[in-house]
């Protein structure tokens, strides 16, 4: 079964919910509810928004094998999952097509995955900024993202917790792995070389670790708490966007290198590899800058700041 939902030329608010037994579209417009029953995998929901700045809101379980496709069409289109619960068969397929502008995928209240069962999920993206929210509290393991469009900005939202970020393999089947669930991207030809990946960690001591150099810019905010940043021998050029020193203090961020030309704040400084430039200060390699820490200045920074290994 097919069900098409239509969109208006103006601004449309739907949610597409799981209600009891049954799957229930409320326009939040109209305050209309239209039941479309209990939806099976052999379903196929199909969104088509029309004009307008519209945004839709997918939440609740999903059957397993369940398409859902969306078409955003013109105007400023947004599109969150907020998923409740997920007891998975087969995995469900959303498929993102053109027009829809943000995409939030926020699984911070999701139930208990059956780990018997896939642990997957596969988004087709067409879709030029992506936001992925809170996966801790799921027992999602993976989720690919297929872009289809050209993406100018990937956003990630860490938790209140420690965080741990892996950047790894960010080329060609590439790896972004966040508190042990991984996040793969496929046809990257379409990220915008100009674009940037921007890493929010939010509060706690989190650990953030590139290992292999990003297809496009990246700006980190770590937030509260203390956070280390890793580098291992990469030309990353990442903006640490909030970068707090010791200032005497035990508490503070940390730059972490490994496998670099230099072995101490000392050598950092001789070598010129640690300067300040403008309102920043930049780490270099001697031949490419490694990392920029925003708003800081070179007189503030110790050698409590930086780790060698």
């Amino acid at each position: 079964m097919i069900i098409d939902i239509p969109g208006t030329q103006g601004d449309d608010r739907f949610q597409f919910a799981k209600v009891g037994a049954n799957f229930h579209v409320f326009d939040n417009n109209t305050g209309t509810d239209t039941n479309l029953g209990a939806l099976t995998g052999q379903d196929q929901v199909a969104f088509n928004l029309g004009a307008g700045d519209d945004t839709l809101s997918v939440q609740g379980q999903q059957p397993a094998g369940l398409t859902t496709t969306i078409d955003g069409g013109d105007g400023f289109d947004t599109v969150n999952f907020t998923v409740l619960n997920f007891i998975l068969e087969a995995t469900p397929s959303i498929s993102i097509g053109r027009g829809v502008d943000g995409v939030d995928i926020n699984f911070a209240n999701s139930g208990v995955f059956q780990a018997s069962r896939v642990e997957s999920l596969s988004v087709t993206a067409r879709t030029d900024h992506l936001q992925i929210d809170d996966f801790s509290k799921s027992e999602l393991q993976s989720i690919e993202f297929n872009l289809q469009n050209h993406v100018t900005a990937v956003d990630y939202n860490g938790t209140t917790g420690n965080d741990i970020v892996d950047i790894d393999n960010f080329g060609d089947g590439s790896l972004f792995l966040v508190n042990r669930v991984s996040f793969q991207f496929t046809q990257l030809e379409n990220i915008d070389p100009k674009g940037t990946l921007h890493v929010n960690l939010g509060a706690g001591d989190d650990v953030f670790n590139i290992v292999s150099d990003p297809i496009f810019g990246m700006t980190v905010n770590g937030g509260a708490g203390n956070d280390i940043f890793f580098f291992n021998t990469v030309t990353a050029a990442v903006q640490i966007a909030d970068f707090t020193a010791h200032r005497g203090t035990a508490n503070g961020d940390v730059v972490a290198l490994r496998n670099y030309p230099d072995h101490s704040f000392a050598d950092l400084l001789k070598n010129h590899h640690l300067f300040q430039a403008g309102d920043d200060v930049q780490l270099t390699d001697g031949q490419h800058v490694i990392a920029t820490l925003q708003h800081v200045q070179l007189s503030t920074l110790t050698a409590a700041d930086f780790a060698f290994s």
